[in-house]
């Protein structure tokens, strides 16, 4: 009788024993994850609204997760296809609930000051170090340019590449909308590329011509994505012209849109 209620003591103190390092293993793991829960809160998050749009679509850009009345800096890049880099910048303070609302709240400094929603995109500039004197553009218009955008600590202007950015985000923008056409021509003498836009037509039409600059694409492609039909049309510094002494005004003489 005594060694059964031995045993019986033994295996209720055992018993006792296991459900206390399960209560303190629930309470470490609820411990655990309200602790990965609070530091997901904590830490600061970028994003951008729409993350694909046309090149001239507004944008929604805001951080979140900051502590309150915090400064930072919002740094945009994109490599040009000469893999060049371009940058802009801007200096922004979290409101009370750690937020930056780029298309409400004003920029205190960096490359421009005020409200722009769209500055980190206008504002871009070739990076220091870099080559200069050359513009942005966009030759391939059936690829985008990707833009990152990246969030730094404190208000900085260099020595990006020596710090740690607090998040980042991408975004995609196009010239060339999707179930735009694109048709090459190369007919009586005339060279250039007619962009259509989706669905049946019929469409304004425009005559897109560059200068200097040679045959450019990227804002017939992008007339065309707002509902015009437009025909980027070569004149000068592309090597398959052949107009020599005798060009006229009839080389511009578009005859049908039909």
């Amino acid at each position: 009788m005594a060694g059964r209620m031995a045993y019986n003591a033994a295996y209720w103190l055992q018993t006792v024993k296991t459900g206390t390092l399960l209560a303190q293993n629930m309470a470490l793991h609820k411990r655990t994850m309200a602790d990965m829960v609070s530091q997901r809160r904590r830490t600061p998050r970028v994003w951008a609204r729409p993350t694909r749009a046309l090149m001239d679509e507004p944008f929604q850009l805001e951080v979140a997760c900051l502590p309150p009345h915090c400064p930072v800096t919002l740094r945009s890049t994109l490599y040009s296809e000469g893999n060049d880099l371009w940058e802009a910048f801007s200096h922004y303070v979290s409101d009370e609930r750690g937020r930056v609302n780029v298309s409400k709240d004003e920029s205190l400094g960096g490359l421009y000051i005020g409200r722009e929603p769209m500055g980190l995109l206008w504002s871009l500039r070739l990076a220091v170090g870099g080559r200069q004197n050359i513009r942005l553009r966009k030759k391939n218009i059936q690829t985008p340019l990707v833009v990152d955008i990246s969030l730094f600590d404190g208000h900085n202007t260099d020595n990006f590449n020596t710090q740690t950015a607090l998040a980042m985000t991408t975004m995609e923008r196009w010239y060339m909308a999707p179930g735009v056409r694109r048709i090459e021509v190369r007919e009586n003498g005339v060279v250039g590329t007619l962009f259509i836009p989706p669905g049946p037509g019929p469409f304004p039409a425009l005559l897109d011509v560059w200068g200097l600059a040679g045959f450019i694409e990227h804002r017939a492609a992008l007339l065309a994505s707002r509902g015009y039909a437009c025909l980027a049309l070569a004149y000068i510094n592309h090597p398959e012209l052949q107009l020599g002494s005798g060009m006229g005004i009839s080389y511009f003489q578009v005859p049908s849109w039909g």
